[in-house]
């Protein structure tokens, strides 16, 4: 067992103590693939509104000719959606011994869930009950182009990246309801199926294993810029056509880990 321990001991040593490990260097390409957790920081799914259905018979044919009020409350993304787990491939290329360029496609994707969306309120009797909202999940591919400096030589060099690109969401659809049932709205599109532009900044270390294997850990930022607006006849009926107008834009912080191999 001591022998055992020794060696695995002696293994570590040495390679920990391997010589620089040049991998970036003009000309010669990589692959990686990467895995990690994005998390929510800021953005928000809708705004707050209020407007008044004359009548919420269009809705429901049992309240036919009452008008009501709706409320909407301001919900932002971590109201209903967790951290998202991501993963993604990346190829390079060097421009010197301590520069390369890059490009990279990551899929990520976070649950949805529920929340307390607003009010509805009879307008004669002022009564009023809650809306609820079930949202499905939310699932983003992103594609980048991006430039990665790293600094000092050695097997571990921190480095720093910057990337813009293109994401593309898909449509977010949502289930609307009250627990009277005077509401029940289901599967109504809140977000159809989007392009947006990304932009992200990157800090991270490259440990070289060898001459052609490495691994990088990494911690970023990411902005995406707004949805479509293009809304279902579910919110339509509502009255909240416009509830989505210059909303939708997210800024979250992936941690990342990434293999990869240069040739």
């Amino acid at each position: 067992m001591k022998l055992q321990l020794l060696a695995a001991a002696s293994a570590a040593a040495a390679l920990i103590a391997l010589p620089a490990a040049a991998q970036t260097e003009a000309g010669r390409w990589s692959f990686s693939l990467e895995t990690g957790a994005d998390f929510p920081v800021e953005g928000e799914l809708n705004g707050a509104r209020s407007v008044q259905i004359p009548d919420f018979g269009v809705i429901n044919p049992d309240f036919a000719g009452d008008a009501v009020i709706v409320r909407v409350n301001p919900v932002n993304f971590n109201d209903v959606y967790d951290t998202a787990w991501a993963f993604g491939g990346e190829a390079g290329y060097g421009l010197s011994d301590n520069s390369e360029v890059f490009g990279a496609l990551r899929y990520s994707k976070a649950s949805g869930s529920s929340t307390q969306f607003g009010r509805l309120q009879d307008v004669e009797t002022t009564q009023t009950a809650v809306i609820n909202a079930n949202f499905d999940d939310h699932e983003v591919w992103t594609l980048d182009l991006g430039y990665r400096h790293y600094f000092g030589e050695g097997n571990w060099k921190p480095y720093m990246a910057g990337r813009i690109g293109a994401a593309f969401t898909n449509g977010i659809t949502a289930s609307f309801s009250t627990p009277g049932g005077e509401l029940a709205e289901n599967n109504v599109t809140f977000y159809d199926d989007s392009w947006s532009w990304t932009l992200g900044a990157d800090l991270g270390v490259d440990w070289s294993l060898n001459e052609r294997w490495s691994i990088q850990g990494e911690v970023g930022l990411r902005y995406i810029s707004d949805l479509s607006d293009q809304t279902g006849p579910g919110l339509v009926n509502l009255g909240l056509a416009e509830l989505n107008k210059d909303s939708g834009s997210t800024i979250s912080a992936p941690i990342m880990i990434r293999g990869r191999y240069t040739w």
